[in-house]
């Protein structure tokens, strides 16, 4: 929780950061009219005025957007993974024992269905917020390989000034910590669910004979070993061996392009 917490007070800090240094590049940088460079009509002075307002406003509402809807995602897998790991403490404490008694039977049973039942809640969680991010891990992932060729382009291209491959590496950077940022949460829950899995497991069903608690423990230890994994529209699977190759491919691709020009 203080890790998400801390990447979402540098969110703000980094953000508020770029927006007063865009809102400060006309004053101080010769040839810079507006922050983004922008069609002027007429070169007018008031038409400059209003555009610069406008994109005041854009990028003041972009860093609460990029909070608000990043900080959301890293809290909820932040909290999804805790909720795993709590129940997998629930789960270890289910011990049935080689003397167990047909009362402390009956208290394992009710402790299994309620664990259960909390256990596709969970999943029914993780399913609502990789519904409601499916497109955005999409959007990211294009994203992601082209702004890095491109930058990774310029990097390498012989033609470039020191200004031009100052930028681009720090869009490299930038655009690295952003995808680690939405990869390595969704992984770490993957990690948590997983690991109740090995709990059921270890549950000594074996020292009960009621059939029914047997069967339970079976099914369960089924359905809790679907990989709990993110998905962008159910092509592009988010965990930390495609973060690996996302890189990758990146590298690839622009290694690619730099032998055809």
């Amino acid at each position: 929780m203080a890790f998400c917490v801390s990447i979402i007070k540098l969110f703000i800090v980094g953000g508020t950061v770029s927006c007063v240094t865009h809102f400060l590049i006309p004053f101080f940088v010769k040839g810079f009219l507006l922050p983004h460079a922008c069609w002027i009509p007429g070169n007018n002075f008031v038409a400059r005025v209003i555009l610069y307002g406008l994109e005041a406003v854009f990028y003041a509402e972009t860093v609460f957007i990029i909070v608000v809807f990043d900080g959301f995602y890293l809290l909820m897998c932040c909290n999804l993974e805790i909720q795993f790991a709590l129940l997998c403490k629930a789960v270890r404490s289910i011990q049935f024992g080689p003397n167990a008694t047909t009362a402390h039977e009956e208290t394992c049973w009710k402790q299994l269905k309620q664990y259960s039942q909390y256990h596709k809640f969970l999943l029914n969680i993780h399913k609502k917020l990789n519904k409601v991010f499916s497109e955005f891990f999409v959007g990211q992932y294009c994203f992601t390989i082209g702004g890095a060729c491109i930058s990774l382009f310029v990097i390498f291209n012989e033609s470039s000034s020191l200004s031009q491959i100052t930028e681009s590496v720090f869009v490299v950077i930038l655009i690295n910590v952003l995808v680690t940022i939405t990869f390595i949460p969704a992984g770490e829950v993957e990690i948590a669910a997983d690991n109740l899995t090995l709990e059921i497991y270890n549950i000594d069903w074996y020292n009960t004979k009621n059939l029914k608690i047997c069967k339970f423990v079976l099914f369960w230890l089924t359905q809790s070993q679907t990989p709990v994994q993110m998905s962008g529209a159910g092509i592009v699977k988010i965990n930390r061996h495609v973060l690996l190759q996302l890189q990758r491919f990146g590298f690839s691709l622009t290694t690619m392009l730099t032998g055809l020009k």
